[in-house]
């Protein structure tokens, strides 16, 4: 028997699945770890490829590269090779291995509605 505690669980259980709704819209068929790096993203923007793992300890090197990839212009690993271009990639000139992640105005725009919906 589950037992609810208050009308506030209640509510951001609505707001979970709302925001699930918001991502299903953008693509259904990404994969939810994906969009964890997004949300990541919206809050840490400008954050260094590498530095993503260490939000996610569970998710392999491979799998954030993935996610990345999907979520910016192209996409290898899509049969269609098209990325959900809400992120871009900015290659330090420094070091080439190392790309800074931010917003495009698709990304800005589905992030300003993740922020409506958590209040």
């Amino acid at each position: 028997k589950v037992k609810m505690k208050k009308s506030t669980d209640l509510r951001g259980l609505s707001q979970g699945l709302e925001l699930l709704k918001i991502f299903n819209q953008i693509d259904d068929k990404v994969d939810i770890s994906c969009y964890a790096i997004f949300l990541l993203v919206c809050f840490q923007e400008n954050i260094i490829n590498e530095n993503i793992k260490s939000y996610f300890p569970k998710m392999d090197k491979s799998r954030v590269s993935r996610c990345v990839h999907i979520l910016c212009d192209v996409a290898k690993t899509r049969k269609d090779n098209v990325g959900l271009g809400l992120l871009k990639q900015d290659i330090n000139p420094d070091d080439y291995r190392q790309r800074t992640l931010t917003l495009t105005s698709k990304g800005k725009s589905v992030r300003d509605k993740v922020l409506k919906l958590l209040g």
